[in-house]
């Protein structure tokens, strides 16, 4: 640690080191406020790539889908998602063939020692 007189007095000494503690405060500050602003922004954005999290239409920031695959995902007329409203999820029907039933491969090991 630094001696008082290399500062002058004490209260330069004080005064320097209130600078310091000051200065490393803020630091802090801005490095926690990214940190926990990246955290909120990954969040946000693995839970909207999970199933059954539709992307709110406010959020502007993603990528844009262009092309002719664009328009592909509408839901049709009469049919448009509600903020609020949940799906109750579609019965699952049969398949229109049944599986075609083939035989098994042989299992086969291979060398050991």
């Amino acid at each position: 640690m630094a001696s008082a007189s290399r500062y002058g007095s004490a209260r330069h000494a004080a005064a320097y080191r209130d600078r310091l503690l000051g200065r490393t405060r803020a630091i802090s500050l801005g490095i926690a406020g990214g940190a926990l602003a990246a955290c909120l922004g990954l969040g946000a954005e693995f839970a909207q790539a999970l199933p059954g999290h539709p992307r709110p239409a406010a959020a502007g920031g993603g990528p844009h889908r262009t092309g002719p695959a664009a328009g592909s995902r509408r839901a049709p007329a009469g049919h448009r998602n509600r903020p609020g409203h949940k799906h109750a999820p579609r019965p699952l029907s049969p398949p229109s063939q049944p599986p075609a039933s083939t035989p098994a491969p042989p299992q086969t090991t291979s060398g050991g020692s």
